[in-house]
């Protein structure tokens, strides 16, 4: 009768100590404690403090480890993460450009306009976000485009600058959604040739504005790869024309007057910090 007591002692504290479960924690601490639930790394527990179960948990960035079940665990290792605490971001981008505006009557709905409306760009970013996942930045990017025929020749350069301001939204730790706005400078620069001027150059800026919609997917820690869509917009109402030898402003009318309205698909990386 004596033993049928001691097994069932025995019994009892091993059914007791694979209930018990320790808990660690990323500040070295650990915690005996029973755990209930282990859901999207969050561990639910209860632990006994003066006689009396506790229920409580702990989020998924303070767990590095618990036992369970009698044997040890390693929180899951998850898809590259982008932290939301990372405040600032930074990026590099290119990918193909469409201007949207409508081409000089004098070249409209040639091939040589299509070539001046087609082309590339290449765009640097870096941005600071507040815990409110707003934040401001600065943008630079470059566009060009060119084209060429028998007595004629245009190499179109359209460069933008300005602060901006973007809010950010995440469902996940790994990708974010980002829309950003932003007023700055347009330059616009042409190297021309026409068989009558010869090579000459036309230059000209402008207030310009920005909207960027994009999706950051985590590729590794505080690394991702970039898409997006910007529209960038502004409008030449004069320009200042060069051949080397004389200089001059010239006004243009209404009807003349060079649109800047572009299309980019960006493509490239991105560092968070």
């Amino acid at each position: 009768m004596r033993t049928f007591f001691l097994l069932g002692i025995l019994f009892s504290i091993s059914l007791n100590s694979h209930a018990q479960n320790l808990l660690a924690t990323n500040t070295g601490n650990s915690v005996q404690s029973t755990i209930s639930k282990v859901e999207n790394g969050t561990v639910d527990f209860s632990i006994d403090e003066k006689g009396l179960d506790t229920d409580t948990f702990m989020p998924p960035e303070k767990v590095t480890s618990y036992t369970e079940r009698s044997y040890l665990q390693k929180k899951a290792e998850k898809s590259p993460k982008i932290k939301a605490k990372n405040a600032w971001r930074f990026g590099i981008s290119g990918g193909y450009s469409r201007r949207l505006s409508k081409s000089h009557e004098s070249i409209s709905g040639s091939s040589y306009a299509e070539d001046l409306k087609n082309g590339h760009h290449f765009m640097v970013e870096g941005q600071y976000f507040f815990p409110s996942q707003n934040g401001l930045g600065i943008t630079y990017s470059s566009f060009r485009s060119k084209s060429e025929a028998p007595g004629l020749k245009d190499d179109i350069t359209v460069s933008y600058m300005g602060p901006t301001y973007y809010s950010r939204y995440t469902n996940n730790d790994k990708n974010y959604f980002l829309l950003g706005v932003s007023l700055g400078y347009l330059g616009y620069k042409d190297n021309a040739y026409t068989s009558y001027d010869g090579d000459f150059t036309l230059k000209g800026g402008t207030l310009g504005a920005m909207l960027d919609a994009s999706c950051d997917i985590g590729i590794a820690q505080n690394f991702a790869l970039g898409f997006g869509l910007i529209l960038t917009t502004g409008v030449l109402s004069k320009v200042t024309y060069t051949d080397g030898i004389n200089t001059r402003t010239i006004p243009l009318e209404e009807d003349s007057k060079e649109g800047l309205l572009r299309l980019d698909v960006k493509v490239g990386l991105r560092f968070y910090q």
